[in-house]
Parts: C-alpha cells; structure tokens; sequence
C-alpha cells in the first residue's frame, strides 16, 4: 500500500488541561489510498468532570467584575448581540454535558424516522421528503453509505440550498473526480482522537474517495455527524494548506448552527460529538469581525476571549480562528492557500463578492476575509439570540467595577490611581463598528489638517506639510492618501519626528512599503522583510477609514516590529510606545478618543492600562508604586483596566495576553531597530549591543520602564486623563 499520511489537529482546552485533537490518517486493504484531511478532533472528555453540578468554590471567577444576565425570548436580538461576550458556566449547563452511559446506534427504522422528522421540521414539501426517504432506502446509497445514521445525517441536507452540493458530491460524483464516493462509513482510526477523514482510493480508476468517521462516534445523532460529512465534503485535490483547514472548520461551525436552527433540541444530545459541535459553536458567537460588535465575524472579540465563564479561566482565544489555530500542526500547515473545490464554491457564495460561475477560488486569506464579513449576514442578530439560547449561555451587559467620579486634586494624579472611566463606554468593544470616514483624497486632506492645527501653531509649517501630502513624489511613495496623511501627522510631532521619523528619510528615501492588509488576528500592524533591503509594513485594513491619529499609532508600531522573528520583548516595546504616542497625540486633540471603532476603542483600552501602570519594584512601593511605567501596577491596583471587560495585572500582562503575542517566538532578544534606538537615545535610555548590534532584552525593557515618565510627564498625563474623561475613586 503506497498511502501519504496528513495530519490535521485541532486544539481545545475546555477545563484545565483538555485537548481535543482532530488527526488525518486513512488507510487501505488492499487499496492505494491517498489522505487527503480530516475533521476537527474528538475530545478527550476524560479530562473534565463527569457531574453537570461541578462547584467552584474558592475559585477567582474570570467573570467576578462582570454585570451577568439571562437571555430571554424577549431579548432584542440587537441588544443581545452587543451584550457579549455571552458567558457559559461549563459546570451547570446540559449542553455541554455528556451522558457517559452506553448509547447504542440507530437502527434502519430509528435513522429513517429521524431523517424524516427532520425534514418536516425543515418543512421541505412532501415531493421531496419521499424523494429524501427513498435514497435513504436506495441500494445504491446503501452500498456507498451502509450506517443508518451517516446515511440519514448526508440526506437531512437533501433539497437545502446550498447544503445539498454535498449529498450531490457524496452520492452523484459532483466533486473533482467525477465519480461518487468510494464508500462513507465508521472505521476505527489509526489514532484513536481522529474524528473523519477522507483519502482517494487508487483501487479504482479513476480514484474515488473514502471518508471514515471514528467507530467511537457511530452511535452519535444523525444531526451531529453531518457537520463532519459537510468539512469532508470541502476537501479536494490532497494539497492541503492551513487556510483550507480554517475554512472547512469555519463553514462546518456554520452548517451546524443552521441545523441547530431547525432542531435546537439536538444542542442537549450529551454526547462526546455534540459537547464538541457546541463548544465550536460557542466560539463562533463569541466572534466579530470588521463589520463590529453587533455582527458575528472569525478574527476577532468584545473581551478578547471567546471562552468565558467558571471552569474557562485557563481557556483562552481571542476568536473562532484564534482557537482553531492553536494547533501546532495547523500552524505547521503551508500558508498561501490551496485550490477549493466545487463544493465550497457553492456554500461561500451566500458570503457577498463570490459566486462559482466567477472561475476558480483558492482557500486563503482573501476568502477568509469574504467569510468575516459575510457570516453575520448567514446568521443574523435573531439567529444568534436563538442559538445562544439553545446553548444556554447568558450574556454581559456590562462591568460590575466602580466608575469615576470627577479629580478635584490634580497636584497629585498619579498618587490617586486607579483611574477610572467616567465614559465606560470609551472602553467597551460592544460599540465598536467598522470605521466610516471619508477616504476620498480631498476629504483625507481636510481630516490632515484639523489634525496639523491641534499639534501644530505655526500656520507656516501647517502650510508646508500638507504641502507634502500633494507632493508628487511622496505620492508615489505612498499612494494611499490616509497613510501619507498620517505620516506627515507624526512628523509634525517633535518627540516623534525627531527620534521616530525623518521626513526626508521614510517620506522620501526609505525601502518601507505600508498599506492596509487582511491582517488574520486583532493587532494593529505586522512586519515582514521584502527582497533586499526592502521593509513591508501591513496596517490592519479595520484602521482603514479611522482617524489619522489611530492610523499613526499603527503605524509607529509596526515601524517598531522591524524583526521577522518578532521577540515578546519587542512586541511589548512595540505596543508601549505606540500607545504612548497615541497618548500625545490625544492630548492635542481630544475629541479622537470618542469615535466607536476597534480602531480606536483598541487604542483607548491601551491608554488605560499604561496610565494606571507602574514602574517595577521588588517591592512594589513608594516611589515605583507612584510613578508612572509598564511592568507593574500601581500600589494596591489589582487591575489596570477597571470599568473595562478586560482584567490586567499591568501594561506588560495586557499586552502579553493580547492578540499581539499570537505568533510571537521564544526569542530572549531581538535586533532594535533604528527608530527604537534613535529615540532611546533621546530620552538617555542606552540600548544593549549584541554581536550583530543593538538588541532589545529584558534589560531595554526595565530602562524604559524607568524612562516612561520622560515621554509623559505629568503635564501630558493630566491633558491624557482629561482627554479620556478619566475619574478617580469618590
């Protein structure tokens, strides 16, 4: 047997350590058989607690500080929509139960009655539920699916559109090989955590392919094996690639949630296979993306965690993709895409921009990037409230902190921390909406220069800078007049245009490439190297259309990523000072802290958590305690971000536990780049040399800690506090 094995895994961490893994392993008797993928994995529900009546006594909640409630019938779906995120109490609720007693497979009359409920649940009209039920009972769909449960799972996706490309590829040879499957049934896998896989069996010719779910789920519902059959069903020509993997996971997460919709019963089936599908599904409504908070998406949260509730502190991804890609081996995946067959053609055509009939689309980030806008037109508002109902979950309707009352002492700011937000809503992702100013250049040049009069007094300078936004040859550098604009803003910046930027050097002369991206995480920019010498700097395209001032930040932090092994020291350098020269630029210019965009809400929480940060100290008192830095906290400050959906211990711990680090390599230093040393130099902060040069190790780390106070002194910090409506404690 010449066979090529693939392996697909998919992490899940439900109570403290549970894995569930997905492995890609198909083997022949006698055949050739080719893997191709799998499914994601099967739990290993050994790991979590068999009673549905768990306590957690004595256990710090990660939903202490939150303002938790039922979702009723009578909810508005919009308003559930941005009460996220929806909270789920791993240990009392039914749907994430299992029943650990002995459940036997359905029958040939048992499968064929649930495939017919099922259908008049949907209410398909009567030509097609006979036409349903006698493929069921056809020899042919027999000998190519001989369980009565995967066959009446293929066939309750008979007459759906666009589900029914999949019985049509299954049982009618509508795939890429033209011929129907080989042969769907339960096998007992090679590795014992595989939930499906599909191979091509060169025994025939032309190949056909084989798809096997694991024995151990052949007396699981009908309803709970079709997602398996439907991921299968979007594999194609055995190339496989990370964002093919994504996708299958992503739009049979979907397919679920649609037949949760006709039969919300099944989300109480408490078997191993429904606890899975439902933990997907929770991911799912936790999820946003460009469109905002009142939406569903797959790149991004409200409180940067999809998995919240008593039993998931240790469970964290700041989105669906995020928690699909915790796998090791989906990250070892080949990135850039692979060819989508027929099949995925005809289910993503529902997300707006794609049809079949338009050629051949490729699993990559362009798709994925269709699916984050369009998922929440597949499942809308109404949809997710009654999804979220049938899996029992409540949502958030705000923090249970105290909120700020007006300084009336401002002689001594930082000695009353912590500050807190008199305007929570400044803070909170559930008002976050995709960015909407003009980008049109005339009007990019009118935003330019509102922003130049609140940084800049002489009309002189004012008058030359935006003279360089209609340079022709800055033009041509960078074409995108909101990056132009927001370069020229921070050269009008002393402390940055100065040590950060030269107008002549990155305006003019400089290898940078920057423009707005697909970025596949919540982070503001991303570095990568470009031929020799060349720089690219991608700005999450969500900034596009925010302000210039939220545009120039992103662009300082990327700027500060100049390191293709991106270092967790230099992520944090990164995050500091791009967030401190948001802070100057707010002191100028107020009024950008209130647009309702991730851009900016992002940037809000990241001023929070600096201004109620501290300098490290082995004590933690006196003088650190009280002065302003990014390795601690404030004496007596448990969290740097009250008021907020989000806890912190310092500015160090929220970007460490941020989007920023997914990715980051366990690299102690890294090379500085020649802006971070330029402004060190500055602020007399000395840089470490390595053998190839300046490197940033924890060391820049504690002296910047110190010098933090240099780039805002108090002055600044009391026109930030200002600027956000910031409070201390009656």
């Amino acid at each position: 047997m010449d066979a090529r094995t693939e392996l697909t895994l998919s992490f899940w961490r439900v109570w403290t350590s549970l894995l569930l893994a997905g492995i890609v392993l198909l083997g022949g008797s006698g055949h050739q058989i080719q893997a191709v993928a799998s499914a994601p994995g099967q739990p290993m529900f050994g790991a979590l607690p068999e009673s549905a009546a768990q306590e957690f006594s004595g256990e710090t909640l990660e939903i202490d500080d939150l303002l938790v409630v039922p979702i009723e019938s009578t909810s508005s779906p919009s308003a559930v929509m941005r009460s996220r995120p929806f909270i789920l109490d791993w240990g009392t609720n039914p749907a994430f139960a299992w029943d650990t007693g002995n459940l036997t497979p359905l029958d040939e009359l048992s499968a064929r009655g649930e495939l017919d409920r099922f259908l008049r649940m949907r209410d398909v009209n009567a030509t097609d539920v006979a036409a349903a039920l006698t493929l069921y009972d056809n020899i042919s769909t027999q000998a190519i699916i001989q369980s009565p449960s995967l066959r009446a799972a293929l066939l309750m996706l008979y007459a759906w559109d666009p589900y029914q490309v999949v019985v049509d590829s299954i049982l009618f040879g509508e795939n890429d090989t033209t011929q129907p499957f080989a042969s769907v049934g339960f096998a007992h896998m090679a590795y014992p955590n595989a939930v499906a896989t599909i191979g091509l069996d060169y025994g025939f010719s032309p190949p056909r392919y084989r798809l096997s779910i694991s024995a151990a789920f052949a007396a699981e519902p009908p309803l709970q094996l079709a997602p398996a059959l439907i991921h299968e069903s979007l594999h194609g020509d055995g190339v496989n690639s990370a964002e093919e993997e994504l996708v299958a996971n992503i739009l049979d997460t979907i397919a679920y949630a649609e037949l949760l919709l006709v039969d919300s019963s099944s989300a109480l089936s408490r078997t191993q296979l429904t606890v899975y599908n439902n933990m997907q599904l929770y991911a799912l409504l936790n999820s946003m993306g460009a469109r905002g908070a009142g939406h569903l998406g797959i790149v991004t949260s409200v409180s940067g965690d999809v998995f919240v509730g008593p039993g998931l502190a240790d469970f964290n991804a700041h989105s669906l993709r995020a928690s699909i890609m915790q796998d090791e081996f989906y990250r070892s995946l080949s990135a850039g895409g692979s060819a989508a067959p027929g099949t995925t053609l005809r289910l993503v055509e529902r997300f707006t921009g794609i049809s079949s009939r338009t050629g051949d689309v490729m699993y990559n980030e362009q798709l994925l990037a269709l699916i984050d806008l369009g998922v929440g037109r597949v499942l809308p508002p109404q949809s997710v409230h009654t999804l979220a109902m049938a899996l029992g979950l409540r949502m958030t309707i705000g923090s249970s902190e105290q909120l700020g009352s007006p300084i009336l002492n401002r002689n001594d700011l930082l000695g009353q921390r912590p500050f807190l937000p008199m305007k929570p809503g400044l803070f909170n992702m559930n008002r976050a909406r995709r960015a909407s100013n003009p980008t049109g250049i005339d009007q990019v040049r009118a935003r330019l220069q509102v922003s130049l009069e609140a940084q800049v007094d002489s009309t002189g300078l004012i008058v030359e800078q935006l003279g360089w936004f209609d340079d022709p040859e800055i033009i041509a550098r960078f074409p995108d007049s909101q990056i132009r604009a927001a370069l020229i803003l921070l050269g009008s910046i002393d402390t940055w245009s100065e040590s950060l930027l030269s107008t002549d050097t990155l305006l003019r002369q400089s290898a940078w490439t920057i423009a707005f991206a697909s970025i596949p995480a919540p982070i503001n920019a991303s570095f990568s190297a470009i031929g020799p010498g060349g720089s690219e700097l991608r700005l999450n395209e969500m900034l596009s259309g925010d302000s210039l001032e939220v545009i120039a930040a992103a662009i300082v932090e990327g700027l500060l990523l100049e390191e293709n092994y991106q270092s967790p020291n230099a992520t944090i350098v990164a995050a500091l000072l791009s967030t401190i020269c948001y802070g100057d630029l707010v002191a100028h210019n107020p009024e950008i802290v209130n647009a309702p965009t991730w851009g900016t809400i992002s940037r809000n929480l990241d001023l929070l958590a600096l201004l109620n940060s501290a300098q490290w100290s082995v004590t933690n008192t006196g003088a650190g305690a009280t002065s302003i830095g990014f390795l601690s906290s404030g004496a007596g400050i448990p969290d740097v971000l009250p008021g907020a959906l989000l806890d912190a211990t310092s500015f160090h711990d929220y970007v460490s536990q941020s989007a920023r680090f997914e990715g980051v390599s366990n690299v102690v230093a890294t090379a500085a780049p020649e802006l971070l040393v330029n402004l060190a130099g500055t602020i007399g902060v000395v840089i470490e040399s390595g053998p190839a040069g300046p490197v940033i190790t924890s060391m820049t780390l504690q002296r910047l800690d110190l010098a933090v106070g240099i780039l805002l002194p108090n002055p600044r910090i009391a026109e930030i506090v200002s600027g956000l409506s910031l409070g201390v404690a009656a």
